[in-house]
């Protein structure tokens, strides 16, 4: 427990690994380009068994109630779902099946898509451990009172800066660039966002971190792709 978040990126590596060969498997049988985003849309959530997506779910029905902080916290620990939790969740998959679809003939793709896990995890990783706990239990601080911060941020600098060397240095130059806007806007905003709403970090907030920074890197990666084809 005390180390788990050295290697939490590891989840990250699997779900890449898990990408490449979906990647590999649809080039050699010509999967039309739907059915290919389908299944990168997929994985991830198979893989972890949509434990990220749930606190999503949790957080952003947390956010539209518009209620006071203490009933925001009561909806994150709700076992149902909510009818906003449905709608954003849907129109989270219908941007990322279109975003999956366009990124399809991005170069040296599964480097970048590993790195996108990598990252995601080490944010949400490191978000945990530097913000106040919003309760005095569940998930989150169950995992964070009883890490060690010093190797755990060690940890998370080195997983992050040795997945940017991969992507930089085995991917496309100019899409990778598009990692910095995943990495700067929910860092620059999320902080604030938990802080205010809820008080500090939850189990939720950690999952809801890593899907927007997934969706950040991805769109940043397809931005930056297309500026450099255009440019």
């Amino acid at each position: 427990m005390r180390y788990l978040f050295c290697a939490f990126p590891l989840v990250g590596v699997a779900v890449g690994l898990a990408f490449w060969g979906w990647y590999a498997l649809c080039d050699w049988m010509d999967v039309g380009d739907v059915l290919y985003a389908a299944g990168c849309v997929a994985l991830p959530v198979l893989l972890t068994g949509g434990i990220h997506l749930d606190g999503f779910c949790d957080t952003v029905d947390a956010l539209s109630s518009y209620a006071d902080r203490e009933k925001k916290l009561e909806i994150l620990k709700d076992p149902h779902i909510g009818a906003f939790a449905m709608i954003y969740t849907v129109v989270y998959f219908a941007v990322l099946l279109g975003v999956q679809a366009e990124l399809r003939d991005v170069p040296s793709l599964p480097w970048l898509f590993g790195t996108v896990c990598v990252l995601s995890r080490v944010v949400g990783g490191a978000a945990t451990l530097a913000l106040p706990n919003a309760r005095t239990g569940g998930l989150a601080h169950t995992f964070s009172s009883g890490a060690q911060r010093v190797p755990a941020f060690a940890a998370s600098f080195l997983w992050a800066a040795g997945s940017l060397f991969v992507a930089f240095r085995f991917g496309p130059v100019v899409p990778a660039h598009g990692l910095w806007i995943g990495l700067l806007v929910p860092s620059l905003i999320f902080p604030h966002m938990a802080k205010k709403q809820f008080g500090g970090m939850t189990g939720d907030l950690a999952g809801f971190l890593i899907q927007m920074s997934e969706m950040c890197m991805l769109l940043g990666i397809l931005l930056a792709h297309k500026m450099g084809g255009i440019l």
